[in-house]
């Protein structure tokens, strides 16, 4: 017998692997499994909530790079929203903006991605809160994205967005900021980009938070996992 829990992580996980066919091949199952893909829509906006962060692999050098300096196979990270009864993502890439849910994942590696959330956020969160968070968040779309891992708001980089819009929105800091020097830069990839983006001037003492420490913070709880390794 399966629990309510993992009723409803099925239940997502099914949703998502309609989410991830074509358009076409939608088109030629015909509009009863249009219909089926919108009755299952509407159940994982039940499941998804507004503020859920979600985690992925890139398939890019840099996501590599990121792998190797954090010790974690998460990447790259985004908040979840419901815009105009669909799921989002808006994240941090080459500027801040919403992306479709399907069109996200499918840009992970494996399609592999962990959905987090605040623990307790039914108490903590709250309506008002909640719409907090949105605002705070799109104060900053169409921001380009930061190369450098700056602190400032002129840029963003994808966990800086994800862990300034909670702190400014509800006060909880969910991963602690570290040091550059704290990560592990001696992978040939991560000195490569290193080199890349500061010459000679690597800032070892700049202030960085990375998805890896927000994944693992313990003010999250995990919602779903899909096609974990």
């Amino acid at each position: 017998m399966l629990t309510a829990h993992q009723s409803k992580t099925s239940l997502l996980q099914l949703f998502l692997g309609v989410l991830l066919l074509s358009a076409a091949g939608l088109h030629q199952a015909g509009a009863k499994s249009l219909s089926n893909a919108r009755q299952l829509a509407e159940k994982v906006k039940k499941i998804l909530h507004d503020g859920d962060l979600i985690f992925q692999n890139r398939r890019t050098k840099q996501g590599r790079a990121v792998e190797y300096a954090t010790g974690s196979r998460y990447s790259h990270m985004g908040i979840v929203f419901i815009r105009n009864d669909q799921p989002y993502v808006l994240e941090a890439i080459k500027r801040v903006t919403y992306t479709p849910l399907r069109k996200w994942i499918k840009r992970g590696r494996n399609h592999l991605f962990v959905v987090k959330r605040l623990r307790n956020a039914g108490k903590l969160l709250g309506p008002e809160k909640t719409k907090r968070l949105r605002t705070e968040a799109e104060k900053h779309l169409g921001k380009r994205y930061d190369t450098l891992f700056g602190w400032d708001d002129d840029r963003f980089y994808c966990s800086e967005l994800a862990w300034k819009t909670y702190f400014r929105a509800t006060g909880l800091v969910i991963g602690a900021q570290k040091k550059l020097a704290d990560f592990n830069l001696t992978h040939p990839a991560v000195r490569r980009r290193l080199a890349r983006r500061y010459g000679n001037h690597i800032p070892y003492q700049m202030s960085v938070v990375s998805p890896a420490d927000i994944f693992h913070s313990r003010l999250l709880v995990t919602v779903t996992v899909q096609n974990p390794f």
